[in-house]
């Protein structure tokens, strides 16, 4: 039996377990998608290469679950956000808000390159399932440990080094999280401009696109959300005016 560093093998493969995907975590930050291999996490954690296969299957499963870490909270907090108010054109700004939010706490441009790798290897994105917005409850994995997270949505643990999200890994339910959050967009949009759905979800999710990568690039973020929300009032042809 190997060596463990906790009073049980359980423990142990629970430690051992957050290291790896730390691990993963820092080199797709830092080198970038391509560059996770076995050997390298294996390095930085300090095991033999093969003893990576004791927790996980593949390199691909440590990709998929460095994105469990944060797709379901990206997802739940802009569901959440939305549904804070019955307006739908508020809706809609709360949402885009609360991506801006997000992109500011974790960076952006890395894991949108982990979550095209991961797609181009064919494995599904992780976290929740898609559900119509417009009143319409929202729900994050469908397994055990995530009904008791949604169940206390009041409490935001924070999600990142060292820990995964109670409920998530080989047992979550996973959805594809671009066609959840366009799912959002739709419903959102069909009560503010229903003739244009289409071509205004398509614009929507641009002008989010493009508000991320300047946060990304250090932009203040108040001072795009100013912006793209002007751009909103405009495409759905509003006339409130900003401050």
């Amino acid at each position: 039996m190997p060596k463990i560093s906790a009073p049980t093998v359980k423990e142990h493969h629970q430690i051992m377990f957050a290291k790896l995907v730390d691990a993963a975590e820092e080199i797709l930050r830092s080198q970038g998608a391509f560059e996770l291999t076995a050997g390298e996490v294996a390095n930085r954690v300090g095991i033999a290469r093969n003893s990576i296969y004791r927790y996980v299957e593949s390199v691909t499963d440590l990709r998929v679950l460095v994105l469990e870490r944060y797709l379901p909270q990206w997802y739940r907090a802009m569901s959440q956000a939305a549904d804070s108010t019955q307006d739908p054109l508020e809706q809609l700004i709360s949402l885009v808000t609360a991506s801006f939010s997000l992109a500011q706490d974790t960076g952006y441009q890395w894991l949108i390159d982990v979550m095209k790798v991961a797609r181009a290897s064919g494995e599904r994105i992780p976290g929740m399932t898609a559900s119509p917005h417009a009143g319409v409850e929202h729900s994050p994995a469908g397994s055990a440990g995530s009904a008791g997270a949604a169940a206390e949505p009041e409490k935001k643990k924070p999600v990142g080094r060292g820990e995964l999200p109670a409920g998530m890994g080989k047992n979550s339910v996973v959805g594809d999280f671009h066609r959840g959050l366009t799912h959002q967009l739709t419903a959102i949009w069909r009560q503010i401009a229903p003739e244009t759905t289409d071509v205004s979800v398509r614009i929507t999710r641009s002008l989010m696109d493009a508000g991320l990568k300047v946060i990304d690039e250090g932009v203040d973020q108040a001072q795009v959300t100013a912006a793209v929300t002007r751009c909103l009032y405009a495409l759905a042809d509003g006339d409130i005016a900003l401050d």
